[in-house]
């Protein structure tokens, strides 16, 4: 533990000092996504500014932590996609399912500007009125999804579940832009099933729209088509008629407001577990956590050997006081190392490219107040695009045998699957049937509740 955690902590620690304001947060959009039990529920969309290697280092799967210590002073995990288009900032989604992200969407409620401000809901919020909370976001952390390994790969999910694949499905359908993503697969099928109006219509908006908008050559992407074929499924199991209002849209990024000088990009840690598959980019978070168990584990041995008693208290004290002091040293050695080597990345990273709005279907305002008809599907109706094929479906729930239908025959299949525990369990029994036919096929999954 003291290998793993601790330089990767005293440098989070140490960023945090140098940068009180924290993380650069671009836009915030809060989607309302009502429920029986939460009538007032609410998708955040958070989008903050990432540095030159955050962008390149990030990959689908990778996930941060967010802290808000005027909040909690726990840090929390959350899944980070990337924005279409955009190589300088990256976006988490996440739900108010809890008492951290209740009230985080509380604060950036457009009811929290100054009481002696006066506010028309029709126009936008004076920038002046309002203060965004200090969000540390550091990361990245976990593996990334190895679907390039795999020629046939389907994407399940449920409700926010979608997020881990939103950067999966831009790689897969972007002509494989990343080297990562330069393998043998064939197929990629996502089925998302989604109760929330203005969730779909914000996935929508933001990345099958994009997809399809790419590869049909549109907005000056590739006219050819894209070795991957890529099929996207939503499945609404929402009511049929209901009020589906605007999202909250706050632009930090507009001109009329002026972004806090200490912030700063997004910069991703040298040691967090996973977060690099490179060798060479590896060798420092190698040599620290081999140097701090090695050393530790021999300090811990030569302290047991020389202990003159099993019931000397102060005997066992000491090898856990010498262990913490010889992590601490090693720690701040390579923290101070990584500093030295990439100061100008994390402390000057402010000019490495300006910051030009977009990304934003909104500006620093709050919603109208009668919201919009609902829902507006007709736009978002199934149509095909070279080899991306868009499908729209109201009021069924795919059954398993059709959502992993596609795996049938492929050499190396890949099930993808994320949501609530009764779509994980039914899809994994689905495949395992499968698989006692003689379909072998691997599944990852992530199970959530809400």
């Amino acid at each position: 533990y003291a290998a793993t955690a601790l330089p990767a902590r005293l440098q989070s620690r140490g960023r945090r000092r140098r940068r009180p304001r924290g993380t650069r947060i671009l836009s915030v959009a809060a989607i309302p996504c009502p429920t029986p039990r939460r009538p007032d529920g609410a998708v955040l969309d958070v989008v903050f500014a990432a540095s030159p290697r955050a962008a390149e280092e990030y990959r689908p799967g990778h996930h941060c932590t967010v802290r808000v210590l005027s909040l909690s002073l726990k840090s929390h995990p959350f899944t980070v996609a990337a924005v279409p288009g955009r190589d300088d900032r990256l976006r988490i989604l996440m739900k108010t399912a809890g008492p951290f992200t209740t009230e985080l969407a509380r604060r950036f409620d457009a009811a929290d500007v100054d009481d002696d401000v006066d506010v028309d809901v029709e126009s936008p919020v004076p920038p002046s009125a309002f203060s965004p909370p200090t969000m540390h976001i550091d990361g990245f952390r976990g593996l990334p999804h190895r679907w390039h390994r795999h020629d046939v790969v389907v994407l399940a999910a449920g409700g926010i579940g979608i997020t881990p694949f939103l950067s999966l499905l831009v790689d897969a359908a972007s002509d494989r832009r990343r080297a990562g993503s330069s393998g043998r697969t064939e197929a990629v099928e996502l089925h998302w099933t989604c109760r929330d109006a203005g969730l779909i219509r914000h996935v929508y908006e933001h990345y099958v729209s994009y997809i399809l908008r790419e590869h049909a050559g549109d907005g000056g992407g590739a006219k050819d088509e894209f070795p991957v074929r890529v099929t996207v499924t939503i499945h609404y199991t929402g009511p049929a008629h209901v009020v589906d209002p605007l999202p909250t849209v706050y632009d930090f990024e507009s001109s009329s407001f002026d972004i806090d000088d200490d912030t700063s990009p997004m910069m991703p840690s040298s040691f967090a577990v996973g977060a690099r598959t490179d060798i060479s980019r590896n060798i420092l978070h190698f040599v620290t956590y081999a140097s701090i168990f090695s050393l530790g584990l021999s300090s811990l041995w030569i302290f047991a050997a020389r202990m003159p008693s099993k019931d000397d208290m102060v005997g066992r004290i000491r090898p856990l006081i010498a262990l913490t002091f010889l992590s601490l040293g090693i720690s701040f050695l390579a923290v101070a190392r990584v500093a030295s080597v990439s100061r100008s990345d994390d402390e000057n990273d402010d000019d490495a490219r300006p910051l030009i709005s977009g990304d934003t279907y909104g500006s620093f305002a709050s919603p109208p107040t009668e919201g919009r008809p609902s829902p507006p599907f007709d736009a978002m109706a199934s149509r095909t695009a070279g080899n991306v094929t868009y499908r729209f479906r109201r009021g069924v729930r795919p059954h398993p045998r059709e959502a992993v239908s596609s795996l049938k025959g492929a050499r190396t299949p890949a099930l993808f699957v994320c949501g609530p525990k009764g779509l994980v369990t039914s899809l994994r029994e689905e495949v395992r049937g499968r698989e006692s036919e003689g379909d072998d096929c691997e599944i990852y999954e992530e199970v959530f509740e809400m």
